[in-house]
């Protein structure tokens, strides 16, 4: 019996040994059964591939399609990759469960990479204690962990109730929340992603007295805080906040002669808790309103207040980051009180403390001013602070999503450099420190070479100019008046404009030869050159902006060669 089983065995082993040494499994929805993870015999489902793969080190890399399932990492240090990225690769809940969970102690080496996730539920589940549940994180759970969620676009996810039996609120963070455990807080990173359109959970009704509960805080992205267990935070770097929502407060039902109050509105519509936001766009998202009150025969029935901090509360901190247009939640009416409190900081509340950022635009205030801290800001209305600005910022776009810095904008420069973890890029990846000072905000303006051509005897001007930068300072242009001669007719440099802080020098470098050299030019314009930059063939007229007030707006309106 013994000799008929190992040629068996041995088999096995040499199969074993050869999945072993596989690093990445391969996932295709469009796939038929019974794959092995495999280029030739994809897996159908992520799980299936997280489920074969290695404790660490493996990659499990995903076609592009629409996976309804929830992805467990179950304690593995694995890379979940998209191959095609997130317009193309969504992980849905299907409105039931919650999308991705990390929860058996991965750090972060555990990736999620290139997905939409989309259609998570936070069903209440048990949690720490069983008489507690807990509804939170419908689109990511992270509890007790640190894992690193890239280039995802969190999306349309929702969180259920939480509490305990007859005191039940909202549930806290629609597209992620970070939970401690009682043994270890949570700390994921989530870079170059984007949570738009989540919500959190109304709030319910306390039996006890008929109280209405407060809605779900932060959502989009949710930090737990509790006294009593291990801190957990959230960094979130180059990401996009947007129209996320919070619940509302539970209205009240009278069950004693004294009334019932309304309950609160959801605070930090984008963001609530211990997160570090760097060059992130906080926009569009609004607070939950108050819960009507219920009057009792004798007394009572306050109506519940709006929730705090439309684009993020708590004890976050804003590095370089633009909050615009967000909205605290209103109070409620019906009542005993003719209208609750409305929520105060529409951009920040709750002890947030923002620096080198931007926040305008947000209703019915930029900040709460009675917790909050800002420096070096430019602040809608002004701020106590040193280095902040009252200027409006000129975003490019904003009301379309276009949230870089417009020229002449007077957030150029206006930064701090000297604060702690100055990132080395803005949101878009560009340098900061570009000019010597960084920039407020999420956007960096940065320049690079623009070039332009024309035929002999044909202007050159910005319409055929490729001005890739995008910026306003140090813009050279390289005229290319093409082989076989500078041409006859004039070259025309329209609109050149550049903002005037101290002096600024703009260069237009053409073959030798080439000229004379015309300006028609504003007051404040000095003309240099032309002259030679040996051993180049070309040379260079220069032009420098130094009159005027600081802050102004120079314009050189036509050059011409002849």
């Amino acid at each position: 019996m013994h000799k008929s089983l190992l040629p068996c065995l041995i088999v096995i082993g040499a199969l074993g040994a050869s999945v072993a040494a596989q690093t990445t499994w391969y996932v295709n929805a469009a796939a038929g059964p019974g794959g092995t993870g495999t280029v030739a015999s994809p897996f159908t489902t992520i799980q299936a591939g997280i489920a074969a793969a290695a404790v660490g080190g493996d990659t499990v890399e995903v076609a592009p399609g629409t996976y309804v399932e929830q992805v467990d990492f179950i304690g593995k240090a694995v890379v979940g990759r998209s191959a095609g990225g997130a317009p193309v690769t969504t992980i849905s809940g299907g409105g039931t469960q919650r999308v991705v969970l990390f929860r058996s102690g991965e750090g972060a080496g555990a990736v999620l990479e290139g997905f939409t996730v989309s259609g998570g539920y936070g069903a209440p589940v048990p949690w720490i204690m069983m008489a507690c549940t807990d509804g939170d994180g419908a689109g990511i759970l992270c509890l007790g962990t640190a894992p690193t969620i890239r280039d995802c676009v969190i999306t349309g996810n929702a969180t259920g109730w939480s509490g305990t039996p007859g005191n039940v609120f909202g549930g806290g963070g629609g597209g992620i929340a970070a939970l401690s455990t009682g043994s270890s807080g949570a700390s994921p990173t989530l870079e170059r992603c984007v949570i738009t359109g989540n919500s959190t959970s109304d709030g319910g009704i306390e039996t006890v007295n008929g109280d209405g509960e407060p809605g779900g805080l932060g959502g989009g992205a949710y930090v737990l805080v509790n006294p009593w267990l291990p801190t957990s935070s959230m960094t979130l770097v180059d990401c996009r906040i947007t129209a996320n929502t919070t619940g509302q407060g539970g209205t009240a039902m009278a069950l004693c002669p004294t009334g019932a109050a309304g309950g609160r509105g959801g605070d930090g519509a984008g963001v609530y808790g211990a997160a570090t936001l760097i060059n992130c766009v906080v926009a569009d998202n609004i607070c939950g309103n108050g819960g009507p009150g219920s009057p009792g025969a004798t007394s009572g029935g306050a109506n519940g207040p709006g929730g705090n901090g439309g684009g993020v509360a708590g004890s976050a901190t804003l590095i370089h980051c633009t909050v615009w247009n967000n909205r605290t939640g209103t109070g409620a009416t019906g009542g005993l009180l003719p209208v609750g409190a409305n929520g105060v900081g529409g951009g920040i509340a709750l002890g947030a403390t923002a620096v080198n950022s931007i926040l305008w635009a947000n209703l019915p205030d930029q900040l709460d001013p009675f917790t909050t801290s800002v420096t070096y800001c430019a602040v809608q209305g002004g701020a106590p602070g040193a280095g902040n600005i009252a200027s409006t910022p000129l975003l490019t776009d904003p009301a379309n999503g276009d949230f870089h810095l417009a020229l002449g904008s007077p957030c150029i420069d206006a930064g701090d450099n000297g604060i702690a973890n100055l990132p080395a890029t803005d949101f878009d990846g560009d340098p900061r420190l570009f000019h010597g000072t960084v920039d407020l905000g999420a956007d960096e303006t940065i320049l690079t070479q623009g070039f332009a051509q024309a035929g002999p005897g044909q202007p050159v001007s910005l319409t055929n100019a490729n001005l890739t930068g995008g910026g306003v300072y140090y813009n050279i242009f390289s005229f290319d008046l093409c082989p076989g001669g500078p041409g006859t007719g004039p070259a025309v440099l329209l609109g050149l404009c550049t903002t005037n802080i101290n002096s600024l020098i703009a260069q237009i470098m053409l073959p030798i030869g080439t000229g004379p050299f015309h300006f028609s030019a504003s007051a404040d314009t000095e003309v240099w050159g032309p002259y030679t930059l040996p051993p180049s063939t070309f040379e260079s007229v220069c032009f420098e902006f130094t009159g005027g007030v600081v802050g102004a707006v120079s314009r050189v309106t036509r050059f011409t060669i002849q």
